[in-house]
């Protein structure tokens, strides 16, 4: 978007433009591709000026069904979908250490990294799987309709 060059600006500033990738939109199948060779997904939601905050948060989703560790902000739809050091990990908002301090604490434990990976992947399927979630709303359908 418009801060494209600005943040790119930023990141050389910064020294670290050689591990930072600007890689503009990519298509959904692109999307997964990325996700799947990625081993950390890290999504530092904030609240906008007006306060509003992240909705549901499916990239968040695929991210664990593409077997990825998930760190992300604490936000109410996000602790709908991430439990705390079990499925991902949780963060305050606007925190870049606490982000920071996440991604090392999952790089320097393979072992932490890759079974918050596999239980969030596992309790994704679960709860948002298609099939799952297409008998839900049956069932809810089946309730409104029997009231």
């Amino acid at each position: 978007g418009p801060e494209l060059e600005p943040l790119k600006l930023q990141a050389k500033d910064l020294g670290i433009n050689k591990h930072v990738i600007f890689s503009g939109g990519l298509s959904h199948n692109d999307i997964v591709t990325k996700l799947q060779s990625s081993s950390i997904a890290v999504f530092p939601y904030c609240r906008n000026k007006q306060y509003s905050e992240e909705g549901f948060g499916l990239v968040l989703v695929e991210a664990l069904g593409c077997d990825c560790a998930v760190i992300a902000s604490r936000q109410p739809a996000i602790i709908e979908i991430i439990k705390d050091n079990q499925t991902g990990l949780l963060i305050d908002e606007k925190d870049p250490q606490a982000i920071s301090q996440s991604i090392l604490k999952l790089l320097n434990n393979p072992e932490k990294r890759d079974l918050l990976a596999e239980k969030g992947r596992t309790d994704v399927l679960k709860r948002f799987d298609w099939a799952q979630v297409g008998q839900s709303y049956i069932t809810l359908l089946n309730k409104c309709l029997n009231e």
